[in-house]
């Protein structure tokens, strides 16, 4: 959700191991949602300090590791002006 203009709107794409950047532009688009949870935490509290003390990658990838993701059906939206 953003105040401002749309043509400020911007988001963002994986593309192979590339973020590509998109601006939202009036149109038609298809949105669907992703949504990231975990149940168990005892198993991932145990990989972040493991990776915190080896040191040899970014913490957050062990969560990245633990969560599973689902995505919704996608939903159009027309966006005007």
């Amino acid at each position: 959700m953003s105040d401002g203009p749309i043509k400020q709107l911007i988001d963002c794409k994986v593309a192979g191991a590339n973020l590509n950047e998109i601006r939202i532009e009036p149109g038609v688009w298809k949105v669907r949602a992703s949504i990231a949870y975990g149940y168990e935490l005892q198993p991932v509290e145990k990989a972040v300090k493991e990776t915190l003390n080896a040191g040899q990658e970014h913490p957050i990838n062990a969560v990245v590791r633990w969560q599973r993701v689902e995505y919704s059906d996608p939903v159009v939206i027309r966006i005007e002006n």
